[in-house]
């Protein structure tokens, strides 16, 4: 009996034991996903701080290149004025793209447009194709308007 004894505290001892060893793993790998969702939330930190610094980098770059080009369009208004043309810009709501035309101030008779009329057309057609506005059939006259 007191050999069953011994056998039931050795017993009891060696599942405290082990118990023992189960909780030290077990706060181990809570310790360790702490430790991780702590390193996944400073890291979506500090991809939302890169990306708002990306997002206001570009804006700055944006309004840089818009003040530039206004710069530059008032530089071109000068020299045209002086040799007597008139410089239009318009946006091109089909195709959202900038047009640029010099007009003779006397004749008004355009001397430069930039993209050409031909191109714009061009341009224009290839838009429709693409959105399906033009069936197969429409590929004839789509570079060339006649026979040569």
């Amino acid at each position: 009996m007191a050999n069953d004894m011994v056998n039931l505290a050795s017993a009891v001892n060696s599942s405290v034991v082990s118990g023992d060893m189960s909780g030290r793993k077990a706060a181990q790998a809570h310790s360790t996903e702490a430790l991780v969702s702590k390193a996944d939330v400073e890291k979506a930190q500090t991809s939302q701080t890169v990306q708002s610094a990306e997002a206001e980098d570009a804006t700055q770059k944006k309004e840089s290149e818009r003040h530039e080009m206004e710069k530059q369009a008032q530089d071109l208004q000068e020299i045209s004025d002086a040799k007597g043309w008139a410089v239009s810009f318009r946006v091109d709501d089909d195709l959202e793209q900038t047009i640029i035309k010099v007009v003779d101030s006397d004749t008004q008779k355009t001397i430069r447009q930039i993209p050409s009329e031909e191109l714009v057309t061009i341009s224009k057609r290839i838009k429709a194709l693409r959105e399906g506005e033009i069936g197969a059939s429409g590929l004839q006259g789509l570079l060339f308007d006649r026979k040569a």
